[in-house]
């Protein structure tokens, strides 16, 4: 037992000596952190200063201000457009020429003198600053809000429709429009008060413009078509039923707002296939020819051929049209006639009205815009001509006169050819015009 205690007298005297080392370090450290607080530069933030979620400690106010204006700069703000879920637009501030100046809320972060003398105040006493200030606005806003918003502020609506998908109709829907006046706009944007660590975002005040025609419109016209259309439509065609399958028939429709109403348009373009391959023929009545005899361009016998018939395409799908709006149960074929076709044999005298017919029936039987004057300057001196007196633009053609001017004068020894030739070749070769 006597040997137990000397050990714990020994123990305690040998750590006896610790603690006044250890008050003294403390108190040592805790006036040294004292005359840090009492000196702490004014123009300085605090170590652990942070402002709306940034980090600023030991900056100078005038460089933390001048970060945390750029970092507002870069923030996004949710523009939403009347009812919409989806945001219109999410600029930074920047982009749309706003700006949050936070000069006077940094240079009021100050640390008091009466804080200074308590210790370790150097790490909590963050006092000043607030709440960021309103957005100013900038140069330029005036043109983004024009070009960016506007024009979702000036949008018609969008009708809903059907369309055919697969042999089937699908509804389209309708996308309502807006309307907004810009100094409702621009009222509303300098509202924003945005917080970098919190999601900001703005509703726009929007006029919805409904469509004429809504979705249940839309849909009550599916079921009108397809009950009318069934599982198939019939095309009567000289006596005969073409039936058309209803999967195809689908197929062939456009829809068109008519009167506040959705109107089904049998399309031309992807009828015509069907059309003339099985309709077509059975309508069909090649023409006959007729043959005319003329001589100067007047004619002196006929014998008239017979006239045929074809189908008339868009009378004929304005049938099956309303068939698709049940304005009739079955279509029928449109037909029109098709006069014979002309083979001429002609004839010309040797006189002037023989070949002014001539000229005539040249033009007749060939592409192009003409107008001819001819004058016979020997022999029977004879005259014809077709348009005449229609003028028409040279062009190049009168540098053929321009040659003939130059190697005539060549010829006369006035020109010379070495002098003139690389030009001339220009001019007529490559229809050069210097």
């Amino acid at each position: 037992m006597s040997r137990v205690r000397q050990q714990i007298v020994r123990h305690v005297e040998r750590h006896r000596g610790w603690k006044p080392i250890a008050l003294r370090a403390l108190v040592g450290l805790g006036a040294l952190l004292l005359v840090i607080q009492i000196f702490y530069p004014g123009n300085r933030l605090l170590p652990l200063a942070s402002i709306d979620g940034k980090s600023f400690g030991w900056q100078t106010k005038s460089d933390a201000a001048k970060k945390l204006n750029d970092a507002y700069a870069s923030y996004p703000v949710a523009i939403y457009m009347g009812p919409s879920d989806k945001p219109l637009a999410k600029p930074t501030l920047g982009n749309a020429k706003m700006s949050v100046d936070n000069t006077a809320r940094v240079n009021d972060m100050n640390y008091p003198w009466y804080l200074r003398l308590i210790p370790t105040s150097l790490f909590w006493a963050h006092f000043g600053g607030g709440a960021a200030p309103a957005p100013k606005i900038e140069k330029g806003h005036d043109e983004y809000v024009e070009k960016k918003l506007m024009p979702e502020c000036r949008k018609n609506p969008t009708n809903a429709s059907l369309k055919p998908t697969d042999g089937k109709l699908e509804l389209v829907k309708a996308v309502p429009g807006g309307q907004c006046e810009k100094a409702d706009v621009e009222k509303t944007l300098k509202t924003l008060r945005p917080v970098l660590n919190k999601p900001t975002s703005v509703r726009l005040q929007l006029k919805v413009l409904p469509p004429d025609i809504n979705d249940q419109d839309a849909l009550a016209k599916k079921k009108q078509v397809e009950e009318s259309v069934g599982e198939k439509v019939t095309l009567n065609a000289a006596g005969e039923a073409v039936e058309i399958p209803a999967k195809d028939f689908l197929t062939w429709l456009d829809f068109e707002a008519k009167d506040d109403k959705l109107v089904a348009v049998v399309n031309q373009d992807r009828a015509k296939e069907f059309i003339d391959k099985n309709v077509a023929p059975k309508v069909t009545v090649q023409p006959g020819v007729s043959r005319i005899t003329t001589q100067d361009f007047t004619e002196i016998s006929r014998v008239n051929g017979s006239p045929g018939q074809a189908l008339n395409l868009p009378v004929t799908l304005q049938s099956l049209s309303d068939v698709a709006n049940g304005a009739v149960d079955a279509a029928a074929v449109a037909t029109l006639q098709v006069p014979p076709r002309e083979e001429y044999t002609r004839t010309y005298s040797p006189t002037d009205a023989g070949l002014s017919a001539l000229l005539a029936n040249y033009a007749k039987d060939h592409n192009g815009t003409y107008g001819i004057s001819l004058i016979e300057l020997d022999g029977k001196k004879r005259r014809a001509d077709y348009q005449g007196e229609k003028q028409f633009v040279t062009a190049s053609t009168y540098k053929l006169f321009v040659a003939y001017s130059i190697l005539k004068r060549i010829d006369e020894g006035k020109m010379s050819w070495d002098a003139e030739g690389v030009c001339f070749n220009k001019m007529i070769s490559n229809s050069d015009n210097a």
